[in-house]
């Protein structure tokens, strides 16, 4: 399973650092991508929602990656055919280490403002 893979890689610090910072400058520029990337992975699965949602993407070929919920909590996930979520950090707040299945109750998605999302995007 590939959202077992990827969840490994980050684990295991196993990820290549030069592919996850092409994909997240492509996703969300920010300014130090290679200090951003470091410490973003040295604190999965905090904060890295958005970070693993793109390597996820890279790694299925597909998908949309969404800014939504996890309960009441911001949170990024992936989203296959506008119904299957695949996320590998819901355990930051309590949920699963690995989920793929049905988009329910704990995410949920919803409407951003444009700037709301860009802060969004550089916390998780």
């Amino acid at each position: 399973n590939i959202a077992i893979k990827a969840r490994k890689a980050f684990e295991t610090k196993k990820i290549d650092r030069s592919i996850l910072k092409e994909l997240y400058a492509q996703y969300h520029p920010v300014r130090n991508i290679d200090v951003f990337i470091n410490r973003a992975t040295s604190f999965f699965p905090n904060l890295n929602c958005g970070v693993a949602s793109v390597y996820l993407k890279y790694m299925l070929g597909r998908g949309n990656i969404v800014n939504g919920n996890y309960s009441n909590n911001n949170h990024t996930f992936l989203l296959l055919n506008k119904k299957t979520i695949v996320d590998i950090t819901a355990d930051q707040y309590g949920g699963p280490k690995i989920y793929v299945g049905p988009l329910k109750n704990p995410w949920s998605l919803r409407s951003l403002e444009k700037k709301s999302r860009v802060r969004l995007r550089s916390l998780c």
